[in-house]
Parts: C-alpha cells; sequence; structure tokens
C-alpha cells in the first residue's frame, strides 16, 4: 500500500513503503500456522520516470545524501552511507504499528552471537547493489539514535548517522509483513523483529542467512527509488513476495538501479571522458567488460586498453538483456526486450582521446556494432560507448568485448591498378551491400573512403586504415588521375562528396543509390550503363555543382538533379530510360543527340499548358525551360546538338505520350530505340523540328498533326507547338517548312 506519513516536525509528506514478503513456494507448510502468509500489501505507485519505458517500475531518485548535496542527473552516480540504529531508538509506526524502540543488535546477536557475526551479512546486501550500479556505498559507524522521524532531524550526517538506517522492532507478528522502507531522499528500514525470532521467517539462516539478505536487498531497493514489479513469478529482486530461488539483486533490478544510478564506473568521477576513462590495461588476446549501461541519451562511456605490439584488433558492441514480461505491480505485464533499448554507436579513438579511428553505427536498435583494425600499432587507445544520434532515451545494457590478434576479413579492396588509377572493388563471391563513401579531403590532399557496413583494405605505400571501415589515401599516389569504382552485385549506397579527378562507378547488378553531392566539372563522375533501375542523385543540396555522365543505353530508377547539378548522356543516338525525372533550379539534364524514355507508374508527368502562368508544366515543361526561347542554356532538358539557334535550328527536342506517338495502350508494350516500352510512357526525342509524331521523319503525317490541332487551339508538341511558346502559328509552321 502507499501510505504518506506527516513529519510532527516538518509537517511534510513522505511516501512510506510497507509489504507482505514472503516465500510462497518454498514456505508452504507454514500455511496452516501463519494463515495470512499469502497476502501481498502494495506500497508502491505509479512509476514516475515518463522517460523511461513503462517495463522499468521506477520511483524516486535520491537528490541529496550527506556526502552529495545534490546528486546530479539521472544515471550518475552517489555516495549512500548506511548506519545500525542503536537498540532503544524509536522508529516510528510506518505501518500502524507501536512505536517500539528498535531492537536489531539484541535479536541479531541472540541469532549470530555477535556483532562481527552479524555485520558481514548486512555487508554483502549492500556490497552486491554497489557492484551493479554507481552507488558508492560507505559505512558510517555512528548512529546518534535518532528517532525516525523521516524529516529534518532523520537525514543522514557524516559522522553522526547515515542516509540509510536499518533498525527492527515488532510489526505484526511472525510472517506477512517482514519490514518496510522509506523512498528517497530517506531510505530507513524497519525490520520486523518478530520475523527474527524462532519460528519467523529471517531467523533461518540457510544459504548465509539468504532470507535475511533478501529482504534487506528487496527493501532497500525501495530505498534506492525502486518500486515493485509483476509477474511474480520469483525472477526478480523486486517483486512483492520473498524468493529464494536467487540471491540479491537480477537482471530487471540492475536495469532499473542503473538507470537511476549509472553502472559500477559511474562512481566517483565516473567514465564519461576520455580522462576518466575505466583503464583495461594491456590487452594480450580477449577483454570483456559486461553489466554496464548506457543509463540515458546523455550517458557516455569510455574505456581505455594499451597493445604491447601490432594486433589485429576488433571490438563489439553488443546489446544485453533477455526478453521477459514486466509490468507495475497489479498492472498490466508486457513482453519487454531489455536488448532492444537504445542505439548505440562504437568508436576507438587514437591515444590522445579524441581523434577518432573508427566508427561503428549501422544496425540500430538491438544490433552490434564492429570496428575491426588491422595491424593496429602498439599504444594506448580509447573506446566510446554513446547513444547513436536519434536514440530513445532508455537504459540499455550491453557488453563490450576486445579480441587482439584474431585475423581481419576485407570484402572491399582499395588498389593503384597498373595504370596508376585508383580502383575500389568490391572482391566479395557474388556481391554484397555496400555503403560506400568517396570523399576528397582537399586540406590534407588525400581520398577518403567509408564504408560502414564492410572492411575495407588496402596495400597502397602512405595509406592508412587498412581493415578498417575508413582508408585515406594520398591523393600523390594516384598517378594516373582517375578513380574507379565496382561495387559488385550488391544493392549498393554509392556516395562522391567531391572530386578532384575524373571518377568512373560500375554498380554491377542490383538496386544500387548513387548520390553525387560534388564533383567539378574538370572532374566530372561517369555512371557505367545499368539495367538494375538505380536511383542517381546529383547535387539535390542545391548548394555548389556537379557533373555526371551516363553512358547509354542506361536503365535507371528515379534521376534528380537539382541546381548547380548537370547531368549529360554519353554515347550517340541511344536511349535513358528512368522511372521518374526531378529537375529544380539551373539543374540540366543534356541529353546531346540522345533520347529519354520516362516510364511512370502513376500520374503522367508529361504536363500541359498552363494558361495562367503561361508555362507548360512536367517533362514539357522542362523541356521548354531548357529549350529557353531556342538558346538551350536555361535549367531543365536540353540538348547541345541544335545546329544554329532557333528559330532556325533544324534540331530540337520533341515530347510525346508513347500512347500519342506509337498508339499504345498503358497495358501494351512496344519497341522504341531499341528499348521495350509500354503505353504509361513520356518520350523525349532528339528530332527534326517538325517530326510531331516523333518518328523521326517529316511527312505529311507531321503536317496533318499541326493543321488538325490548330484550328482548335491545341497545345503541345505532339499537336504542333515546335517552339513551345504555347500557340500554334505561323512560326511553327515555318520550323516544319524549313526542315
Amino acid at each position: 500500500m502507499v501510505r504518506l506519513r506527516r513529519s510532527k516536525r516538518s509537517g511534510r509528506r513522505f511516501p512510506v513503503v510497507t509489504e507482505a514478503l514472503e516465500q510462497r513456494q518454498f514456505f508452504s507448510s507454514f500455511h496452516a500456522a501463519h494463515p495470512r502468509l499469502d497476502a501481498i500489501t502494495i506500497d508502491n505507485g505509479s512509476p514516475s520516470d515518463p522517460n523511461m519505458p513503462a517495463p522499468i517500475q521506477l520511483a524516486n531518485r535520491w537528490t541529496s545524501t550527506a556526502t552529495n548535496p545534490t546528486t546530479g542527473s539521472t544515471g550518475t552516480g552517489i555516495t549512500l552511507t548506511w548506519s545500525i540504529v542503536p537498540d532503544g531508538t524509536l522508529l516510528g509506526s510506518g505501518d500502524g504499528e507501536a512505536n517500539t524502540p528498535s531492537d536489531l543488535h539484541a535479536r541479531l546477536d541472540a541469532i549470530y552471537g555477535s556483532q562481527s557475526n552479524w555485520m558481514p551479512v548486512i555487508q554483502k546486501v549492500f556490497d552486491e547493489w554497489g557492484a551493479i550500479s554507481g552507488v558508492n556505498y560507505v559505512y558510517e559507524p555512528n548512529d546518534d539514535g535518532a528517532a525516525y522521524a523521516n524529516g529534518s532531524t532523520g537525514k543522514g550526517v557524516l559522522g553522526t548517522r547515515g542516509d540509510v538506517r536499518i533498525g527492527s522492532h515488532p510489526i505484526d507478528g511472525a510472517y506477512n509483513i517482514l519490514a518496510y522502507n522509506w523512498f528517497p531522499v530517506y531510505g530507513d528500514m524497519v525490520i520486523d523483529s518478530s520475523d527474527l525470532t524462532s519460528g519467523g521467517f529471517m531467523f533461518n539462516t540457510a544459504s548465509n542467512s539468504l532470507r535475511l539478505r533478501n529482504v534487506m536487498a528487496h527493501e532497500h531497493g525501495h530505498g534506492l527509488g525502486l518500486n515493485h514489479v509483476d509477474p511474480i513469478d520469483g525472477t526478480k529482486l523486486m517483486e512483492a513476495t520473498a524468493s529464494v530461488n536467487f540471491d540479491g539483486p537480477q537482471f530487471d533490478d540492475m536495469l532499473a538501479v542503473q538507470r537511476f544510478y549509472g553502472d559500477y564506473y559511474e562512481k566517483g568521477a565516473g567514465d564519461n571522458t576520455s580522462l576518466t576513462a575505466v583503464n583495461r590495461g594491456t590487452i594480450t588476446s580477449s577483454d570483456i567488460i559486461s553489466n554496464v549501461s548506457l543509463a540515458t541519451t546523455s550517458d557516455v562511456d569510455y574505456y581505455k586498453f594499451t597493445l604491447g605490439s601490432s594486433q589485429n584488433t576488433t571490438i563489439t558492441l553488443a546489446p544485453a538483456g533477455p526478453t521477459y514480461n514486466q509490468g507495475p505491480q497489479n498492472g498490466t505485464v508486457t513482453s519487454f526486450n531489455a536488448s532492444a533499448q537504445m542505439d548505440m554507436q562504437l568508436q576507438v579513438l587514437s591515444s590522445n582521446g579524441t581523434t577518432v579511428l573508427s566508427t561503428a553505427n549501422v544496425t540500430g536498435v538491438g544490433g552490434s556494432e564492429i570496428v575491426s583494425l588491422g595491424g593496429l600499432a602498439a599504444g594506448t587507445y580509447f573506446i566510446r560507448v554513446s547513444p547513436a544520434s536519434g536514440a530513445t532515451d532508455s537504459a540499455q545494457m550491453y557488453t563490450l568485448t576486445t579480441t587482439v590478434g584474431a585475423p581481419v576479413s576485407t570484402s572491399t579492396n582499395v588498389a593503384i591498378d597498373a595504370s596508376g588509377n585508383l580502383t575500389i572493388t568490391d572482391t566479395a563471391s557474388g556481391g554484397k551491400a555496400d555503403a560506400l563513401t568517396v570523399a576528397v579531403d582537399s586540406a590534407n590532399s588525400r581520398y577518403v573512403i567509408s564504408d560502414p557496413n564492410n572492411l575495407l583494405g588496402t596495400t597502397i605505400s602512405g595509406a592508412a586504415g587498412s581493415a578498417t571501415h575508413s582508408i585515406t589515401v594520398p591523393c600523390a599516389a594516384v598517378t594516373a588521375g582517375q578513380v574507379k569504382i565496382n561495387t559488385g552485385a550488391g544493392n549498393d549506397s554509392i556516395t562522391i562528396n567531391g572530386t578532384n579527378a575524373p571518377v568512373s562507378i560500375d554498380a554491377g547488378a542490383g538496386t544500387d543509390t548513387i548520390v553525387l553531392a560534388e564533383a567539378s566539372s574538370a572532374a566530372p563522375v561517369t555512371i557505367a550503363s545499368s539495367a538494375g533501375s538505380d536511383g542517381v542523385s546529383v547535387n539535390t543540396d542545391n548548394s555548389g555543382a556537379a557533373k555526371v555522365l551516363l553512358t547509354t543505353p542506361q536503365q535507371l530508377g528515379a534521376l534528380s538533379i537539382g541546381s548547380g547539378g548537370v547531368v549529360a548522356l554519353g554515347g550517340s543516338r541511344s536511349v535513358a530510360v528512368v522511372t521518374s525525372l526531378s529537375i529544380t533550379g539551373s539543374g540540366q539534364l543534356n541529353l546531346g543527340n540522345n533520347d529519354l524514355a520516362i516510364n511512370y507508374a502513376a500520374a503522367t508527368p508529361a504536363g500541359a499548358w498552363n494558361p495562367a502562368t503561361g508555362r507548360y508544366t512536367g517533362v514539357t515543361g522542362l523541356v521548354a525551360s531548357g529549350f529557353n526561347g531556342g538558346t538551350w542554356d536555361g535549367g531543365g532538358i536540353v540538348t547541345t546538338m541544335s545546329t544554329a539557334v532557333a528559330p532556325n535550328s533544324l534540331t530540337t527536342l520533341a515530347v510525346a505520350e508513347a500512347s500519342e506517338a506509337l498508339g499504345l495502350a498503358s497495358a501494351q508494350t512496344g519497341v522504341w530505340d531499341g528499348q521495350t516500352i509500354d503505353g504509361t510512357t513520356v518520350l523525349v526525342k532528339y528530332t527534326y523540328a517538325g517530326d510531331a509524331n516523333l518518328d523521326g521523319i517529316i511527312n505529311g503525317d507531321d503536317y496533318f498533326q499541326i493543321d488538325s490541332a490548330f484550328p482548335a487551339g491545341g497545345h503541345g508538341w505532339f499537336n504542333g507547338d515546335l517552339n513551345y511558346d504555347g500557340v500554334i502559328n505561323g512560326d511553327d509552321y515555318f520550323l516544319i517548312d524549313s526542315t
């Protein structure tokens, strides 16, 4: 039950925890003599940590102690002192019992013979909590015997009394309520002395006094701010009934206390900087750190290790914890996956504690992160475990394993070919999913190649980072001045963040994503022909410039070109097929003397005349804006192959639906420029001015089209608007007559 006690001195109200702790399975033989054995007194309410998933049952945290006037934020360590009150100390009546003096010393002396025998039993309770949390426990040998007041007179004072004070007096006879405890910021404990006498629950000292220790550990859990948990199945210390199925706090209890006070390494200054990193010493084979956590999204853990010689080193960060049922007492119990609470990031830092050698943040919530460093030089290094960007604010247990001497397997090779070109090649059999990024670090005159999914290997002289996720190569090593990328058959992601030499990309089979953020016109990126419906984005940040050459024929997915981006089709009299096309600002798609097909799946992107703006929309609008009155220098779709400035041009770009030019119904297919297309395709053809039906010749059919549309005031190329000005008039007849 939740009871609020009013302090006689201060008038403040504080929660008191009272409960029935009993062993329901192992002590059923006591039922007849103690009919109230199975009663459970509810002593806690709903969790009060809104940032923690409901299955973690937390009440309130210590905010000040005798040692720490302020205890910092959630997840940071604290120091708690504890003391045993002298017999005769008034303990109050927290459960409605008589306010009688404590008799704990006498009761324990009767069981164990002397204080020297029973103090280690109590010490073990605090040792077990301290071993799994950031709480530093200090025994306070003094206790002035001040009455339990749970007010200012009862607070811990160094050299006078502990933060946590322990006493006993009769509560309700043997069994039933075994003890109760106050929530922080008063952690005092009252044990039922009736259960410390013959026939009482804690009189039995089997298994190093497991009954007494588990009762006290449970009560002190409340003193740390932990609530009861369900279901009652003998697996968690903070269940509302006593159990001897285990010894001390279990996984659920450890997770909860670490949410409030962090793990063992948060004691004192904590391990949140490289200066206070946990020193794991020299590692010669493997090192495993467990029972640790990121308590919140503000928590960062640093570890330090040393290699005595150059070693292949693999570091694995694995989320830890089982999936089990959990919920508040008498509330809804749900399945709780402790290993999928927070997305974590793993980094390895150099000896200065700041320079990042490698980062792993690939798998997301519930997945392990791995950094493998081949031939890591002798010296000292740091490991940084932190929440990933956007991680959920929850407590995540983890295990950190560092292994040295094991072989490191690479699957992408960075090399210099016989001609002096830089090559980046997927060497995995059958290909794999690469997430390759290539950038130019101009300040240091080097290429930076990275892939968070796979390890990169290199033997280039002067290169750094072989067998890691990031390799640097001096620009001077690339004597022929070209970069060649071949990612094989996987579904790859390739990002180019800058060039100082021409780059060629062969993404191979699979559906790939190619992003060109920066690529100078003097060092363009050439993308080899593909049939995998690859998505290509060029300068879509609309900042700077990027130039891309597409060899034809091409079968692409979405093609997006931002302002400052230029995509030009290479080859001659061929075609590129895309599933969608987006061009913004000054971006250009230069077809040269090639053709384009947009094979759409939803509404047609062909576009139409908008009388309100006096412009065409859609693909027709892109051609019209690129045409720019005949100069072919606007943003949109252009051709540099026009023989003269309009209106004297003999060649231009024509736009029509496949249903118009080829007479295809939406479900029908046909062949255009050697490519199979269907009726839901927009065609853009490099052809003669006046080729209304896109068949490559000027004949009576084209005159029929313009003659038919002229009286009706039609729009669009197919109807005879050959100069994209929105009207069919003598200028259009002049163009068709001239060719």
